[in-house]
């Protein structure tokens, strides 16, 4: 899988794991918190996409996963994400997504990503941790080691973990009976692969309802919830709470099927809300199966490719209104779809040459319904105007008007 596709996919992610409507107890379209709203989740899914894409690339071209640098890019995205936004809205989704996008890059199908995940995160290293903690500090984010001796806020915590040769993997695993988030990338992340990835991936194939994506993301952060308590909650008022927490969900989820159920879902996203109950770890679980997801079949979310010519993307609806139009009768040569950059420019020159042709057509006989069985106001429906001028540069007063 190419690192921009990655990239994307982890963006992608990002923001279906927040548009979730209604995903109870966490930000989300029609949930605001008083610290954070929903566009502050947007925006981070936006500016991680350079930092997803210079991961996938990297751990293409490395031949030692020590190599890798996670920790590092964690950090950066979490740094970028703070030159926008001023809370920590996507910590928990790069720590999961950032290996998994490295694991994506050097597997050959999806059935090697898990096991890629677990043999980068088995590589990761003592800088790697280092970065990882510059990370939580810059997002502000407690929880993975101020309950040990190695606490992330501590001054010397750096030279502690250098100390004592302790990796992004050892610390983590210090984290893991605490911290689900870590407890998950010491162990090849079995919830997002065997919880999460199954109950979005088959509802969302399986599915014709319009709203299926949404749902599907719903129904996987509902799911997990039901089946591992959130550690966010139990580290600010106890397992038992969050042990409640989960049992609420997995009755609520018996209704799934029922016309009640999204009522019944605002109603526990009420009462987690007014209990300021936060399931914020089985939010970014919930990013994670999205991601994969994406990545074993793309469904809709992702769009079939374009043709390129340097920077600018001609989309193939478009390339085939055009070649629809070359094909008329007053040109000889048949033209098919473009399939590389020289081909493409031939496309344009003719094309200018074509849409000049119908207007002078158009002009001499305004009362010609079609030109070689092709209806005249169907020659370049549905492509805009003014993108149409764009792609192909040709001047607006060349081409004919509605009054001409």
């Amino acid at each position: 899988m190419e690192a921009k596709e990655i990239a994307k996919l982890a963006q992608i992610a990002s923001v279906l794991e927040v548009s979730g409507w209604p995903k109870p107890g966490n930000v989300h379209r029609t949930r605001n918190f008083d610290d954070m709203v929903f566009q502050d989740f947007a925006i981070s899914a936006v500016v991680i996409g350079s930092t997803m894409e210079e991961v996938a690339s990297q751990a293409k071209e490395i031949d030692d996963l020590s190599k890798a640098e996670l920790g590092r890019y964690i950090f950066q995205a979490v740094n970028e994400t703070n030159r926008w936004i001023e809370t920590n809205t996507n910590l928990g989704i790069m720590m999961m997504c950032i290996p998994i996008a490295a694991a994506a890059s050097i597997s050959d199908s999806f059935d090697e990503i898990q096991e890629n995940v677990g043999r980068l995160m088995d590589a990761t290293t003592v800088e790697d941790a280092v970065n990882l903690y510059d990370a939580i500090n810059v997002a502000d984010a407690g929880g993975m080691g101020d309950q040990d001796e190695f606490d992330v806020m501590s001054e010397k915590a750096k030279d502690e973990l250098r100390a004592n040769n302790q990796t992004m993997f050892d610390v983590l695993e210090i984290s893991a009976g605490w911290d689900r988030l870590a407890n998950e990338l010491t162990n090849k992340m079995p919830v997002c692969f065997e919880i999460g990835y199954p109950r979005f991936s088959n509802f969302w194939k399986s599915s014709d309802d319009v709203d299926v994506i949404n749902k599907a993301t719903v129904l996987t952060f509902m799911t997990i919830l039901s089946q591992i308590p959130d550690t966010l909650i139990s580290r600010k008022y106890g397992n038992e709470v969050a042990e409640d927490v989960s049992k609420k969900a997995s009755e609520i989820l018996e209704f799934k099927d029922d016309d009640s159920f999204v009522e019944k879902l605002l109603e526990f996203d009420d009462y987690l809300y007014d209990n300021k109950l936060n399931p914020g770890t089985t939010a970014d679980l919930t990013a994670a199966p999205t991601n994969t997801t994406n990545m074993d079949a793309p469904k809709a979310a992702v769009s079939e490719p374009s043709i390129s010519q340097g920077d600018d993307n001609m989309p193939l609806d478009l390339s085939a209104k055009l070649t629809e139009l070359l094909n008329m009768e007053e040109f000889e040569e048949e033209v098919t779809e473009p399939t590389d950059e020289a081909e493409f420019d031939s496309i344009v020159e003719l094309a200018r040459a074509a849409l000049l042709k119908y207007g002078e057509d158009n002009e001499k006989d305004e009362s010609e319904e079609k030109i070689d069985g092709i209806e005249e106001p169907n020659l370049i429906a549905d492509v805009p105007e003014e993108a149409l001028f764009e792609e192909i540069d040709v001047p607006e007063e060349e081409l004919p008007t509605e009054e001409e």
